[in-house]
């Protein structure tokens, strides 16, 4: 879980205002099933970052979110 979370900061860091899903298909752009996996994780992992003020994420249209490092001003 602790790699999941320095992986998914590294992405949001170096990838600022992407969704979930972007960030899976930055990290595994040519294998589809690892996609899906990491889009699942990555959707765990955001929010215990949240929670961690490491990232903060804002709403785009009813169900999706972008991420953004850091605390949200």
């Amino acid at each position: 879980m602790r790699g999941q979370r320095l992986i998914s900061l590294q992405l949001v860091t170096e990838n600022p205002g992407k969704t979930a899903a972007q960030l899976a298909q930055i990290h595994s752009p040519f294998d589809e099933v690892l996609r899906f996996k990491t889009m699942i994780w990555l959707r765990k992992r955001l929010p215990e970052l949240y929670a961690m003020k490491e990232v903060h994420p804002k709403q785009i249209g009813k169900s999706d979110q972008t991420w953004w490092p850091g605390k949200a001003e």
